[in-house]
Parts: structure tokens; C-alpha cells; sequence
């Protein structure tokens, strides 16, 4: 009777959970397993140089000196390449949970998922079919799985992105406004401050531009854009992101120009742009931005295509046999586009998002200075595209589809955890295992130096308490200077260097960037 006693609340908590769960679509339950994996995963691998790495180690630098106005590149260097919103996000989450690899990612992950709810709302509005479908497409994309939970910036100017678009659709329907609708003429310009937070001017670029082409193919809506409160809207964006971007400037002289000019003109249209004050250019040939969008679209890049294939295959038999079987069959002369058979309102639907999806790819068409997540502020409108597109096919079809591309991530986000400490990734891209055997070798006066700038994640995980020598007479000033110097050493060191550490050091650890090396005791000091 005890026993019974003992686990009767259970059962009962379990038979709940069961009787709520059964009703939730499998599709929907697959997203949001997937959803709790990356969140169960975040913290399983260190913070890769460059780009993670770099923007925790600012953000640490944040929290510790108890700013909320300049990001620092390293300590008295400011940061002038991003605006401050994903460093406030991991800044406080550091405040409130504490300074590790799952608390700096927890708040990207968080972003992610607001964002797949506010692209679930906007497909609801049509269907809850659309809707599974939608968040199913979204969630299975590789690029957006790796960016739920990426200590990058671009979650949140995708975010703010989908916020503006989805509210912009609501306010330009021809239908009876509601309450919704009248709240999404103001989220418009709030999510537009709150982009220019994120990641500066571009998000405005990105939203107008748009916007802009789709009222080019849609004449019809211009009259809609006087719903919009134009002067009392800017004056509230100006309010939300104005105050930062001034304190910045009083704060630093010269953000601005750098910040204005350098990152948002120099950076795309000069290539090699040699002005980068935090790292190097990323260099690629025009067009690359289409090659990194297919690719950031896996799985769906490969299945879809099959899919339709399949499709048009089967549709293709059945159109020979009919031509066979009735000689006088044949196709409708008259040319159609690609919507001529849509209803008038679905066509603005699916051209909306197209222009929403695909500009950010035409935006950076013509830049040789790109990296991969320039295409994540358009993924949401693909994924709604390709839930508009496959509501009318068949059901059991599709999720088959969606259930192939959605345990193709779940395998190898699982496969990555256990793969991932034996491929010896981390270990070069960062130094968590160098600080660590550092932490336990080292004496209260010791001391850790790295031959030539050290990396983002060395900075992140040492608290910045490490420097930089980059030269042989500094290094040997610091080894005469201290008694308890640790050096982190290149993998591939000069033989000049290598001659000093044969003499002056002891090897105590290996690594695939940097080795650990100590200062000698001086002979016969045993």
C-alpha cells in the first residue's frame, strides 16, 4: 500500500502528460523534440574561434566591467563591428546563470525559437496545416538548427526580420482589420529598432528592400501603406535604437564612421577590404551567397527536389498515357505563369514571400565579402513558402518527407555530440583544453603567455587574464622577468623559437594549435 501510495502521483502525472501528448500532431511533436535537443546540447562542446568565441569573450568583458553601452574587443579595445543586442542577450544571461559554453549559447537558442513562433502564428493565421508544415521546414533547415543556440549575432536581426514582415503582411490585408492587425502597425517600427540593435542599418535595407519589391509586383497595395503611423513609427524606432547608437559615439569618438561607413559600404563593396579592424575579410567570388543558401538549406536542398521529381514523373506518366489512349488530348495553348491559377490573394501571399526569402541573397549577390549566415534572415520566409506550396499535396506524402529531413538532423545533431571529442575539432578551433591544463598546473604567481595574438576562446575561458608577447626579445624578457611563465607556443614554431624553447622551457602539454610549454627551473634549483 505504500508502494502504491508512493507512485500513484507519478503514474497520474505520466497518464496527463500521455493523454495531452496524444493529441499534439507527430509532426509537431518531432519539432519539438528537436527543439529540446539543441537546448540539451548546448553546452556539450567548447566555444569555437573565431566567431563564437569572439562575441562570448566580448560579452564576458561586458558582464565583468559592468557595461551596457561599449562591447570590448579585448580589454581597451572597443568593438565597433555589431551593435550591442546579442552581447545584452548573453551578457544577461551570464548575470543570471553564470559564465559558461551553455549560458552564452542559451540566449540564441531562446531567439530561435520565438522566431519559429512568430512564423507558427503567421502561418495559423491561414491553416494549422500550414502551420505544422511551416515550423517543420524551419526547423529541419540546417542553417537555422545551427543558429538556434550559435553564439552569432544573426539570430536576432532574423528575429527582428520576420517581426517587421509578418507584421507589415498583417496591416496591408484587404480583410477587416482586428486587434492583432491594428498592434501590427506598431510592431513594425518597434522590431525595426530593434534590428537596428542587432545588426545596424542593414536590417532597415533588407526589410525595404523587401518590401519595395514586392509592391512592384503588387501594385494593388500601395494605398495600404498609408495604415501605417509613418511619423509617430520612425520617432518610435529613433527612440528604441537612437539612444545606444549616440551613447556609443560619446563613448567612443569614431564608431560611427567605422561602424556606418566601414561596415555597411567598405566591407561589401571593396573586396579584400583591408579597413577591418577585428579580423580579416571573407573573400568569395560574386554569387557564392546562392552556393552558401542551397547549402545552408539541407537537407531540404536534396529531399524537396526528389520529392518533386517523384511527382513530376508520376505526373508526366499519366499525361502519356492519356495522349496515348486519346490522340485528339492536348495542353492548354494558352500560356500560364507560375500563379496564373492561384487565387488572387495566395499569389500576393507566395510573391511576398519569395521577395521576403530572397533578398538577403540578392542583396549580397554582388559581394565578395559574405559569410554564410547572411542568408538566415530569409529562411522563415522560405520555410512559409514551402508550406503555402505543399498544403495541397498529399498529406501522408509530405510527412514522410518532413519526417526523413527532421531525423536526418536529429541523427546527426546526436552523432555530433558522440562523434565530436574524437575528431579533434575542438581542439583546433579552441584553447578550453590548453586553459584548463593551465588551471591545474599553474602557481598562484604564474603567469600565461601566448606567442603571437592570442585566440578569442583562450581570452573567453581565461578571463582575459592571459597577454601576448610577438617577438623572441620580448619573450625572453618575460622569461627572465618570471619564475612561473607558462607559454603557449604555435604548433609549427620558427627555429629560432624552437631553439629558445629547448632551452628555456619544458614541454607539458600537446594541443593542434598551440602547445603548453613552461618556464624551466633554473639548474641545480632542486
Amino acid at each position: 500500500m505504500p508502494m502504491k501510495r508512493l507512485f500513484a502521483a507519478p503514474i497520474r502525472t505520466f497518464r496527463w502528460v500521455y493523454r495531452r501528448l496524444a493529441k499534439v500532431h507527430p509532426l509537431l511533436l518531432v519539432v519539438i523534440v528537436m527543439a529540446l535537443v539543441r537546448l540539451a546540447t548546448l553546452g556539450t562542446y567548447p566555444l569555437m574561434d573565431t566567431t563564437e568565441a569572439r562575441y562570448g569573450a566580448i560579452a564576458r568583458l561586458m558582464t565583468d566591467q559592468g557595461d551596457w553601452i561599449t562591447p570590448w574587443f579585448r580589454p581597451g579595445v572597443p568593438f565597433w563591428g555589431k551593435p550591442p543586442l546579442s552581447f545584452w542577450c548573453t551578457e544577461l544571461s551570464f548575470r543570471l546563470f553564470g559564465v559558461n559554453e551553455f549560458t552564452a549559447r542559451l540566449p540564441h537558442w531562446i531567439l530561435g525559437v520565438v522566431t519559429g513562433g512568430v512564423v507558427w502564428g503567421l502561418a495559423m493565421r491561414r491553416s494549422l496545416r500550414e502551420a505544422l508544415l511551416a515550423v517543420a521546414l524551419l526547423s529541419g533547415c540546417l542553417l537555422f538548427f545551427v543558429a538556434s543556440g550559435a553564439v552569432w549575432t544573426d539570430m536576432a536581426l532574423t528575429l527582428g526580420m520576420t517581426v517587421t514582415m509578418a507584421s507589415f503582411w498583417l496591416v496591408v490585408q484587404p480583410a477587416q482589420p482586428d486587434r492583432l492587425s491594428r498592434q501590427a502597425r506598431w510592431w513594425f517600427f518597434i522590431s525595426l529598432g530593434w534590428g537596428l540593435l542587432a545588426k545596424g542599418p542593414v536590417a532597415l535595407a533588407l526589410s525595404a528592400l523587401s518590401i519595395a519589391a514586392w509592391l512592384v509586383l503588387s501594385p494593388s497595395h500601395w494605398s495600404a501603406l498609408a495604415r501605417f503611423p509613418w511619423v509617430r513609427g520612425v520617432v518610435l524606432t529613433s527612440l528604441i535604437a537612437g539612444p545606444w547608437y549616440w551613447a556609443a559615439e560619446q563613448r567612443t569618438p569614431g564608431f560611427l564612421n567605422y561602424f556606418l561607413v566601414g561596415e555597411h559600404f567598405q566591407r561589401f563593396l571593396v573586396p579584400g577590404w583591408q579597413g577591418d579592424l577585428y579580423g580579416t575579410a571573407h573573400l568569395y567570388p560574386r554569387g557564392t551567397i546562392w552556393l552558401f543558401l542551397l547549402y545552408m538549406l539541407m537537407p531540404w536542398t536534396i529531399l524537396v527536389p526528389l520529392f518533386l521529381w517523384r511527382q513530376l514523373w508520376g505526373t508526366l506518366k499519366t499525361f502519356i498515357i492519356q495522349l496515348l489512349h486519346r490522340p485528339s488530348f492536348l495542353p492548354d495553348p494558352v500560356h500560364r505563369g507560375p500563379f496564373s491559377d492561384l487565387p488572387h490573394q495566395e499569389r500576393d501571399w507566395r510573391l511576398y514571400l519569395i521577395c521576403w526569402g530572397l533578398t538577403p541573397v540578392l542583396f549580397f549577390t554582388f559581394s565578395a565579402n559574405i559569410i554564410m549566415p547572411y542568408v538566415l534572415p530569409g529562411i522563415p520566409a522560405l520555410a512559409l513558402l514551402g508550406a503555402s506550396h505543399f498544403d495541397g499535396f498529399d498529406e501522408r506524402r509530405i510527412d514522410r518527407l518532413l519526417f526523413t529531413g527532421l531525423s536526418m538532423m536529429l541523427v546527426g545533431s546526436f552523432l555530433f555530440v558522440l562523434v565530436f571529442p574524437f575528431t579533434g575539432y575542438g581542439e583546433r578551433k579552441s584553447q578550453r583544453s590548453l586553459i584548463q591544463l593551465y588551471e591545474q598546473l599553474r602557481a598562484p604567481e604564474s603567469q600565461l603567455v601566448y606567442f603571437g595574438q592570442y585566440p578569442f576562446s583562450a581570452g573567453f575561458y581565461s578571463n582575459h587574464s592571459v597577454s601576448s608577447v610577438f617577438d623572441l626579445p620580448h619573450l625572453t624578457s618575460a622569461l627572465d622577468q618570471s619564475g612561473s611563465l607558462f607559454v603557449a607556443l604555435p604548433k609549427n614554431p620558427s627555429p629560432e623559437l624552437r631553439h629558445l624553447a629547448d632551452r628555456r622551457l619544458e614541454r607539458v602539454g600537446p594541443s593542434r594549435r598551440f602547445t603548453l610549454y613552461r618556464e624551466r627551473p633554473p639548474s641545480g634549483s632542486g
